[in-house]
């Protein structure tokens, strides 16, 4: 399974936007996958696929059909997360420069957090920054 690198989510997003509009449905009797009608008449608009053993068919309806809720949960995420790096950063500079928040062993405890927190974030700042 490839990493979720920037380039595999774009990657992603730009075969979400290509492919059939969702949401998809899985058919049983045909082994097919398809996109319903608006009219909700039985009938659909567009057939994706045909011939697929029933467990595979569930599982790339279900994978498709989650995949615009879980980019936007791994942005959300990514932003929520650069945001608490940030703040972070901000609290020890804070302290560093002798601000009374906090004490040495509560600085040492947040700086072991915040390198935590940022390994492999990108962006996030070097050791020779500190």
């Amino acid at each position: 399974m490839p990493d979720l690198t920037p380039e595999t989510v774009a990657e992603l997003g730009r075969l979400l936007a290509e492919a059939t509009p969702g949401p998809w449905e899985h058919d049983p009797s045909s082994s097919s996958i398809g996109h319903p009608t608006e009219g909700g008449d039985g009938e659909w608009d567009d057939f994706v696929c045909e011939s697929l053993q029933d467990y595979d068919a569930d599982l790339i309806v279900a994978a498709v059909n989650a995949l615009p809720a879980l980019l936007a949960e791994r942005e959300r995420m990514r932003e929520e997360r650069d945001e608490l790096l940030q703040r972070c950063g901000q609290a020890i500079a804070f302290v560093q420069t002798g601000g009374p928040l906090f004490t040495k062993d509560r600085l040492e405890l947040l700086a072991i957090l915040y390198h935590a927190a940022a390994d492999g974030a990108e962006g996030a700042p070097d050791e020779s920054d500190d």
